[in-house]
């Protein structure tokens, strides 16, 4: 399960209002997401629609279910890009931290069941401070709180 927040501009001319935007899916879970909207107002102020989904966090839930929310709320926002004002060939992904790796895992996913008509469904990715190799996590200390069995996919 996962939850979406977005942020928009109202349209300010009949022009702007026939035009579709860019838009950019945020992956970085914060107990302050008011820091992380934030952060959107830069892309708001330019006419990019900002999506925030909201997922689990480790250790609540494990790696593969953590990437597999945002893979569902990727594939809402491409599929609802329209209703929301978006155009789904400019879908743009961006996290930090886990945020990083969960873009990573986003880049890395098999989209063919989209069946984009603008090719690839991620336009673009800004992967910030991610955690790309998990095999390293899985060999400390830290394992003992994320539990052996999680993470397994995305460590391979």
């Amino acid at each position: 399960m996962f939850r979406l927040s977005l942020r928009r501009t109202a349209p300010s001319s009949a022009q702007e209002q026939a035009s579709t935007k860019a838009a950019l899916s945020l992956c970085h879970r914060s107990a302050d997401n008011a820091w992380f909207r934030l952060i959107t107002r830069p892309f708001v102020k330019r006419g990019v629609v900002v999506v925030l989904p909201n997922y689990g966090l480790c250790p609540s839930v494990g790696m593969d279910a953590l990437v597999e929310q945002c893979t569902r709320a990727f594939e809402w926002i491409w599929r609802s890009a329209a209703s929301f004002g978006g155009d789904e060939s400019r879908v743009f992904v961006s996290g930090h931290s886990a945020g990083g790796h969960i873009s990573g895992m986003l880049l890395a996913h098999d989209w063919s069941s989209l069946r984009s008509g603008s090719g690839f469904p991620i336009k673009g990715v800004t992967a910030i401070s991610g955690l790309f190799d998990l095999e390293l996590i899985r060999l400390t200390s830290l394992n003992q709180r994320l539990a052996p069995h999680r993470g397994v996919r995305n460590a391979q």
